[in-house]
């Protein structure tokens, strides 16, 4: 029985071997990465990365950095910005209501960064590179 979450992209059943899969992108698959537990994981430890990987590194290069992990490209200016528009606003946020952190990071830059991460890894470059 595969994982349901790669039903959701449409993955070969493991019956025959495939050796080409087909690019598609369904809202189900959209839902997956943004509710499925296993997601929330991968954001979390992309957070982590960005966060703690490039310690000394400013937030646009940190942002860069998850960039490039999800796509294997770098961000052209307007995306980094969008980037970082959404990082202060989490951060914000995070500030101002500490108690939507628990069970997502300890602190409101870490909050912040989850959040990046789960919208780089819904990104349609991140599925379907």
């Amino acid at each position: 029985i595969p994982y349901p979450a790669l039903m959701a992209f449409d993955s070969p059943t493991r019956e025959m071997c495939s050796k080409r899969r087909l690019i598609s992108n369904t809202p189900t698959a959209a839902l997956t990465t943004l509710n499925d537990e296993a997601y929330a994981e991968f954001a979390k430890g992309l957070a982590r990365r960005m966060k703690n990987e490039l310690e000394t590194a400013t937030i646009r290069e940190k942002l860069t950095f998850g960039y490039r992990v999800t796509t294997s490209q770098r961000p052209d200016e307007a995306t980094l910005n969008e980037l970082e528009a959404t990082y202060q606003t989490a951060e914000k946020y995070y500030q101002n209501h500490p108690e939507q952190l628990k069970g997502m990071a300890a602190t409101a830059d870490g909050g912040a960064y989850t959040i990046v991460a789960s919208l780089l890894l819904n990104l349609d470059a991140s599925l379907t590179k």
